[in-house]
Order: structure tokens, then sequence, then C-alpha cells
């Protein structure tokens, strides 16, 4: 097919030939047409293309997103272990707590029993706040007492043969007074603890 009859076919969809037009002017018409034609072909060519490219952005950024989610997933094992070890240790420690706590509690009443029963008055006992966990396994306390001190000797007997203490360290008794009637001294303990 000739160039001719290319112009011939575009004159007559737009209906050009019945126009009185000296032919020249027919060609340049033509030409015009078919360009502003080209130009609404190549641009609808332009957004397809770029609707393709949109396309496979998009799907590049899904396969990546894709692909962390894949790494994700294979660290998620990891990560769920390391997880669950560290949830294991906090209840361990609170298990921990819990059981020295109880411990704590009846250990106040058997040393308060002892003080009763050795005729002592019990002044205080205290978690000694100074030492930190750990160092003993267990949280040392101090026993502070007074009483005579024949009754002093007597619960410094009954305290360290008490079967949960690991050790008794640093037990300080001072006379504090003495009694005129029996000319007894007055004694003051202070014992530091550990269970076990």
């Amino acid at each position: 097919m000739s160039i001719k009859e290319i112009l011939d076919i575009i004159l007559s969809i737009f209906n050009i030939r019945s126009m009185k037009i000296i032919s020249r002017q027919k060609i340049i018409l033509a030409v015009i047409l078919l360009t502003g034609l080209s130009l609404l072909l190549y641009q609808s060519l332009l957004s397809m293309q770029l609707v393709k490219v949109k396309a496979l952005e998009f799907n590049l950024l899904s396969q990546k997103k894709l692909a962390n989610y894949q790494h994700l997933i294979l660290k998620e094992p990891k990560l769920l272990t390391d997880k669950i070890e560290i949830m294991k240790d906090r209840l361990h420690h609170l298990e921990q707590n819990f059981i020295l706590a109880e411990e704590t509690t009846k250990f106040f009443d058997d040393i308060k029993g002892l003080v009763s029963i050795t005729d002592n008055r019990l002044v205080s006992l205290d978690k000694k706040p100074a030492l930190p966990f750990g160092i003993y396994k267990k949280v040392p306390f101090v026993i502070s007492a007074s009483g005579y001190y024949t009754d002093i000797v007597l619960f410094i007997n009954k305290l360290e043969h008490y079967p949960r203490l690991i050790d008794t360290r640093d037990i300080k008794i001072e006379a504090i007074e003495t009694q005129k009637r029996t000319c007894e001294l007055v004694m003051e303990l202070k014992a530091e603890v550990f269970l076990k």
C-alpha cells in the first residue's frame, strides 16, 4: 500500500474529499491529522507502558516484602525459643522469690517461737538490705533480741542448731544493764543468719 493510498483512506475517513481544497492543502491536512493520530496512539502506548512499569514495581515490592516475611518466619523459631527461655528464667526467679517468701514467714515464726521459749524479747528480725540477692543464694537476716545472759546463750545454741540455717555470722552480744535483784546481766544480741 502506497502513501497516497493511505492518505486517501485518511482523507475519506474525515470526509475531506468532499471539500473543495487544493491537493497540496489536502496533503498537509492529512499529515497533521496523521501526526495527531500517531501522537494519540503514542500517548496511549506510553500510558500502557506506565501501567506495566507500575505493575512491575508493585510486583518487585511484593516480592521484597515476601522475602522479608520469609526471613522473619525463618528467624521466628529462634526468637520464640529465646523468649521462652527468658520467660522460664523469670518464672524460675519468681518461683525462687515465692519459696523464699514462704521460708521467710516460717523462719520469722520459728525465731519468735525460739525467743519466747528462752524468755528473751525479740527486738527485730529484718532482711539485711546491704548484701545483694544471690551472694549466699539466699537473703541474709539480722536478728536483734534482748534478755538475760543465760537466756541469750540458750537462744544462740538453739539458733545455731536451727535446721534451715546455712550459717550464723556476726554474733554480737552487749551488756545493756544489770538486774539489781538477781545480779544477772541483761544482754542484747545481734546475729546475721542465712536460710538454706
